[in-house]
């Protein structure tokens, strides 16, 4: 707790302990001790608690890049060259803005509920209000490559 809090080794928690009368000198702290000075003194309270939210909010940043959805629209590309990545284009990939090569993602047409896994590859789309850009072949097993544009949404897999 008391490393949580920001406080460095024994000499500090003493140095800190010190100042409120918690602790004496010559006695080397242990871990409830520590807990017990640092929630006495207003500096290791306000540690603490800024560990705390740090904590969380790390906790949450992790939850939600391994669980990322977006809503918005798609559309279709081919390209006969490398991609951003380096690779080819193959039959089930995508270009995303944002999530890293080697990406898994399940794109879902909203419009029929046909659903295919796609693996990033690229960078795009690059047109507002797009959130993907899909290969002709996912499109055509998304059943959108009539009309060129569909209403999904997209989930990460890994």
């Amino acid at each position: 707790m008391a490393r949580a809090a920001g406080l460095r080794g024994t000499a500090a928690v003493k140095a800190s302990c010190r100042n409120v009368g918690a602790m004496e000198d010559d006695k080397a702290p242990d871990a409830s001790e520590e807990e017990a000075c640092a929630l006495r003194n207003p500096e290791g309270k306000m540690r603490a608690r800024i560990a705390a939210v740090l904590a969380c909010s790390l906790c949450v940043m992790n939850s939600a890049t391994l669980a990322a959805e977006w809503r918005g629209k798609a559309s279709y590309y081919t390209l006969k060259g490398k991609t951003a990545s380096g690779d080819r284009v193959r039959a089930m990939s995508a270009a995303h803005r944002t999530l890293p090569f080697g990406s898994r993602i399940r794109v879902v047409n909203l419009s029929n509920h046909k659903s295919v896994v796609l693996t990033v590859k690229d960078r795009g789309p690059f047109v507002s209000g797009r959130v993907v850009d899909v290969t002709k072949d996912a499109a055509e097993a998304l059943e959108f490559v009539g009309r060129g544009v569909a209403e999904v949404s997209i989930a990460t897999l890994d």
